[in-house]
Parts: C-alpha cells; structure tokens; sequence
C-alpha cells in the first residue's frame, strides 16, 4: 500500500492508456476501479482531469455493462468533489447519461441508483444558480425527469413484489440502506427552497 501511495501519480497515468483500450473492456473495467480508490485525493484527481478521464468516464455511462457503469460513476463521484471539476457533467451531457442510468436501474438495481445519486448530490453541493428561484444546474426538463423518479421511488409502498418473499426482503432492504438515504437526501437539496416542488411527501412508511 505504502508503494501504490509513493507512485499513485504513476500508476494513474499507466492506467489512463489502459481504460482507452475498448478492445480490452475486462482491462478497461479493473483500470476503472482502480483509479476510482487513487481519484480520492486531489492530485490524482487533476492529473485525471487533464488526461479527460471525465470524458471517457461519462463516454462509458452509454455503456450495458453494469460492472463498467458501477467503476467509471465511482470515478465521476470522486472527481465531482472538487467544485472545479462538476462542470464536466453539465458540459459532456454527462447529468443525461446519468438521470437515463437513474431511470433504468431504479427497482432493478438500488445501489447502482444510490450511486448515481451520490454523483448528483456532489454535482450539485453548494453550487446552485438560481434565476427566479429555479436551479440552473439541471434544465427544466432534467428536473421533471428526475422529480418523477423520485416520486416513483422514494415510497416504500412502490416496491416491486414477486413471489420470492426472501427476495423482495433482500429488495427493501438495498432501498432502505443503500438507496433511501441518499436519493431522500439529494430530492430535499433540490427542492430546497422552492416552493414549487415541495409537492412529494418522502415518507418511509408510506
């Protein structure tokens, strides 16, 4: 650990070559993963942000393979840390790729969807625009999007059922701890202080 901590820089560099490799998507897919543990400081982060790593990244949430989707929204969350780095999403239509992966994985994947909201969350922390009381950072079209997701989501009562009791207990269980808290927490960001969206009653025992 000590010597992937003296190289970091090195190694984020090496693998830069490895993840523009689509021949390759196994390679492509680790080399993800590994600099999703590296992009955690700020020095790998700007050397990934110089090499357009995001582009490649959010290039990659187009993708069906959902262990490639699970490593480059690790990547983007960790990049989206840095205020200077989040308008990488809004300028390579990356908050679209994003909501589309949103829309999809929501009730067939709960940590994939928490994922993405934590990208959000970070995409949007402490950083809104607003002009008449409406946040700039998603379009008005973004936001009836992902407003209806959440209403469709964020209910307990909305939970898929199938005949597997012992899976539909796994399935609320992925919605109340791996998913719940952070969607619940990124719906209350973007509505905060709107009054035209405080129109979804979050209850989760509803």
């Amino acid at each position: 650990m000590e010597y992937i901590n003296r190289n970091s820089e090195t190694l984020a560099q090496l693998l830069v070559k490895y993840i523009r490799n689509e021949e390759r998507m196994d390679c492509v897919v680790e080399a993800f993963r590994v600099l999703g543990n590296l992009s955690r400081t700020t020095r790998i982060r700007d050397i990934l942000m110089k090499c357009k790593v995001d582009r490649l990244a959010i290039h990659h949430c187009q993708s069906d393979n959902v262990e490639l989707l699970y490593a480059v929204i690790g990547v983007l969350i960790n990049l989206t840390v840095d205020e200077d780095k989040r308008e990488c999403l809004k300028i390579h239509h990356g908050i679209d790729s994003l909501i589309n992966i949103f829309g999809y994985s929501i009730q067939s994947d709960w940590q994939l969807s928490s994922l993405v909201c934590k990208a959000l969350w970070n995409y949007c922390d402490n950083n809104y625009e607003k002009a008449d009381n409406q946040p700039l950072w998603f379009t008005a079209h973004q936001l009836k999007i992902l407003l209806n997701l959440f209403d469709e989501s964020l209910h307990e009562s909305n939970l898929e059922s199938t005949d597997d009791e012992s899976l539909d207990e796994l399935n609320k269980q992925l919605w109340n701890e791996e998913y719940f808290p952070v969607a619940s927490r990124l719906y209350q960001r973007i509505i905060e202080g709107n009054e035209y969206f405080k129109t979804i009653q979050i209850n989760n025992y509803s």
